[in-house]
């Protein structure tokens, strides 16, 4: 999430990790997660928007991409709980989410 993102979704939030989609059957999924829902043109990237923010992990703020990223790297394994404090596009309050981690897809 920056500025110009959340300009686009007429939001309030310029920090988190936006779920542009979910993988079918995945964790996020199963979880109830929404991914993005439209399309729109941000710094001349189109960028699918309208999904769930992560705003914070088991309670740890989560700013950024980089964030997360070291965040389920440093404190989580595949098959862990997690609780994931999430803003639902539209929803005036933050909701908490549990997933149920699973492992990388192979590329």
């Amino acid at each position: 999430m920056d500025y110009y993102i959340a300009s686009a979704m007429n939001i309030n939030i310029t920090y988190g990790w936006l779920i542009t989609a979910t993988m079918s059957g995945g964790p996020a999924e199963k979880a109830g997660l929404h991914g993005g829902s439209q399309n729109a043109q941000v710094e001349g990237t189109t960028i699918r928007i309208g999904g769930d923010i992560i705003l914070a992990m088991n309670g740890t703020q989560i700013i950024n991409g980089d964030a997360l990223s070291t965040y389920l790297e440093e404190h989580t394994q595949p098959g862990d709980n997690l609780t994931l404090t999430i803003k639902r596009n539209g929803n005036p309050t933050l909701l908490n989410v549990t997933v149920t981690l699973g492992t990388r897809p192979q590329p």
